[in-house]
């Protein structure tokens, strides 16, 4: 095949593995990754993200064995499993280090071509761990509605569920890859939450982790504590699934509509096509700051973030926080409940029975109070340079201010152009 271009890459980087090409999809985890591509490169580490090839969003069978490439924010190409190992190790011969690989996703990853990636590089390894997908396939960890549990899968905790067989398939390939990564690999959290519920599904493994937090706090935001009006906007954000609480929102909705003391929000992506209920057109994937600084100029007073799943982290919560906003939550919504007591800029709630209870009753009692207590959230959210630590410690000293250019040569592919194709699409749909 014929060379396709030479892409610039600094003497020190990072190779990451995601569920898909983060320039091309959103949710949490590829902003995570996205966060993480723009820390490193501010510290002149160059960022190499290869993603399953998808088409629309869906994994091919054929296309196993292809990457989506991303260099430092740029996308570069699409390359088998041979080429990319061809070309890593092309750039390491040129002078580049390797600091670290993080994983961020398994989802749609042909696990096999992966061990080979990770069989030819010796460097230590740091898996990201944003949902519970790696304890069972239905990442949520729902059964009817509710949280499944903590401790291991098994066949007397996950009888009649139709998760169980696949998860314990899954499970056993996973603990494979891992024990034979465990002497250079450890497992990173993003709360205390999301620790505590997959620890207890692989105890063998708790010595391996930590925590750290996505995000570092910076300040205080002292806006949307002054305004006190007899009307109180009230919003849901971001996706509208109904483990987010979508279902429990439009309930609430639906009985106090017709109350002059409430006016309705939509924070997101999505056209609810609810007439009084006001939809705010907000794309992270555009701009970070975008959920925040929507909530800030809204005026938003309340934010509903009922999630019925144990959230691992929540950046729609934290984007409360910051924009002093009163968050009513579930007591199973994991991280965001946590956070809520801790910080005390909320109530959290038993029910959906007692959401609408606190609606008929005390809602504005309780925004008032918070308001006047000024428990202020903070000025900036910013992306927590802790994640610098993960990287080769004997690498990481050297690597911070060096700006070496090596190149990373991709060979030209005919999905190449399905993927540029994709993405002018998606780029004209917005």
């Amino acid at each position: 095949m014929m060379v396709q271009n030479r892409v610039k890459i600094n003497n020190n980087y990072i190779l990451s593995f995601s569920m898909s090409n983060y320039l091309l999809y959103g949710g949490g985890t590829n902003l995570v990754v996205s966060n993480h591509q723009k820390l490193f490169n501010e510290h002149h580490i160059s960022y190499v993200c290869v993603a399953p090839f998808l088409l629309h969003g869906k994994k091919y069978a054929r296309f196993q064995d292809y990457w989506s490439l991303i260099v430092d924010g740029i996308y570069a190409g699409v390359l088998n499993t041979k080429d990319l190992i061809l070309a890593l190790n092309a750039v390491n011969a040129d002078g580049a280090h390797l600091l670290s690989i993080h994983i961020h996703h398994w989802k749609n990853t042909n696990l096999e071509a992966f061990q080979r990636i990770t069989d030819k590089f010796d460097s230590s390894i740091y898996m990201f761990v944003h949902d519970y997908s790696t304890v069972c396939s239905n990442f949520t960890m729902l059964r009817h509605g509710e949280f499944c549990g903590y401790g291991k899968i098994s066949e007397e905790k996950c009888a009649g569920c139709q998760y169980y067989t696949g998860s314990l398939k899954n499970q056993n390939e996973y603990k494979k890859i891992w024990n034979k990564l465990k002497n250079r690999m450890m497992f990173v959290f993003p709360s205390d939450v999301a620790l505590k519920v997959w620890a207890s599904a692989y105890p063998e493994y708790e010595n391996l982790c930590c925590v750290i937090p996505h995000q570092k706090c910076i300040g205080k935001y002292k806006g949307n504590l002054n305004n006190k009006s007899s009307v109180l906007n009230v919003a849901f954000i971001g996706s509208r699934e109904d483990y987010k609480g979508w279902k429990v929102f439009l309930e609430l909705y639906n009985k106090e509509k017709d109350k002059p003391t409430f006016k309705w929000f939509y924070f997101g992506v999505d056209d609810v096509g609810v007439s009084n209920i006001k939809c705010v057109y907000v794309d992270n994937r555009q701009d970070p700051m975008a959920m925040l600084n929507a909530l800030r100029q809204n005026n938003v007073d309340v934010a509903i973030l009922w999630s019925l799943c144990k959230e691992t982290y929540s950046y729609t919560y934290f984007e409360c926080y910051a924009a002093n906003v009163f968050v009513v939550t579930d007591e199973n919504s994991g991280n965001i409940a946590f956070q809520v007591l801790k910080n005390g800029n909320g109530k959290v709630v038993g029910s959906a029975t007692e959401l609408l209870n606190l609606f008929d009753n005390d809602i504005t009692k309780n925004v008032y109070r918070f308001k006047t207590e000024k428990k202020t959230g903070p000025q900036l959210l910013l992306t927590n340079d802790r994640i610098l630590e993960c990287c080769d410690s004997c690498n990481l000293s050297n690597a911070i201010g060096e700006k070496v250019i090596n190149h990373l040569k991709i060979r030209s592919n005919p999905l190449l152009y399905l993927e540029i194709f994709h993405m002018k699409l998606r780029k004209l749909r917005k």
